[in-house]
């Protein structure tokens, strides 16, 4: 899908990628949401938005990479942990 490889490209204008991440019918497909997360040149408001959305494996590529802004990296990292409290609670 040639709007993913916009979403993925680091040479499109932040405008673009935040014109992606409002239009509601491309980010309900969700490579174009981690796309639009992993994209250092993604608005990090275009990215918070999605980063709940995440399956626990790419949120730990989110909460590991060095590429997307630390305000989105360390989301992802407290999701992690509050999944994992969430399940210790669950096995008391």
């Amino acid at each position: 899908m040639e709007i993913n490889l916009a979403a993925q490209s680091t040479s499109v204008s932040e405008d673009v990628l935040r014109e992606i991440g409002n239009k509601r019918d491309w980010t309900r497909h969700y490579d174009i949401k981690v796309s639009l997360v992993n994209n250092p040149k993604s608005p990090p408001d275009i990215s918070m938005n999605f980063i709940r959305h995440m399956r626990d494996k790419d949120l730990k590529m989110i909460s590991k990479s060095k590429n997307v802004p630390g305000v989105v990296s360390s989301t992802a990292k407290r999701i992690i942990l509050q999944k994992q409290e969430s399940q210790l609670l669950k096995l008391s």
